[in-house]
């Protein structure tokens, strides 16, 4: 993991060569990924952990990546009522991990643009990756340029795993074409007006997806 100015990180599934770095993260940082990827982070134990406690080694389970689990902590708040300055104590929770649905667009704030000073967004789509229990791919799109990339993570592309892409809602206007469709599908565009919610109305035909970021593939 690494980059200053990195907003989210996209984990897609839990094997340990995609979890490089995560053992140093701290609750700062967002990752997006599934709720049984979330599950299995945090509940994973190294070999030489799981040894130490089955030999009564060490006394409890040691998590690798404990340091990610959500964390509250407490800050203090200066409020003005009446000409009265008042301080309080508030606790908030931090959770590095965002879980997101499958096959649900989401709109997520990544800063602003220089030179209009309006917010940046991002549209990310969590999609099955027929790998492991968990794994996803994801659909990015920036609404403001109309651009869209496929980050795959590892896939095993079978046949009937196909037949499923094909059908799924988020991909339709990309496959359109190459299956002889010609589709209307509500716009996906984020309406700034209403604090990154999915703008209602509109429709777009047949797209282009711009990249493909493929890790590893089985077909």
């Amino acid at each position: 993991m690494s980059g200053l100015d990195t907003q989210l990180y996209l984990l897609t599934h839990a094997h340990t060569d995609h979890l490089t770095g995560l053992d140093n993260a701290s609750t700062n940082i967002h990752i997006i990924c599934s709720e049984v990827t979330k599950r299995l982070v945090l509940n994973y134990e190294r070999e030489k952990d799981r040894i130490a406690f089955d030999k009564g080694t060490i006394e409890r389970r040691k998590q690798a990546y404990e340091g990610l689990n959500a964390r509250v902590a407490q800050f203090h708040q200066t409020t003005v009522s009446t000409g009265e300055k008042r301080k309080e104590d508030r606790l908030l929770t931090r959770d590095p991990f965002h879980v997101i649905p499958f096959d649900k667009p989401e709109p997520f704030e990544v800063g602003y643009d220089p030179v209009t000073g309006r917010k940046k967004w991002v549209v990310i789509t969590m999609l099955d990756a027929n790998h492991c229990p968990g794994s996803a791919m994801f659909l990015l799109t920036d609404p403001d340029k109309d651009l869209t990339v496929l980050h795959t993570g590892d896939t095993r592309l079978d046949r009937p795993f196909l037949d499923r892409l094909e059908r799924r809602p988020a991909l339709m206007p990309y496959l359109a074409r190459f299956m002889g469709m010609d589709i209307l599908q509500q716009d996906t565009r984020v309406d700034k007006k209403e604090s990154g919610a999915a703008g209602q109305g509109g429709t777009f035909k047949n797209k282009i997806l711009e990249r493909i970021y493929l890790d590893t593939s089985a077909v």
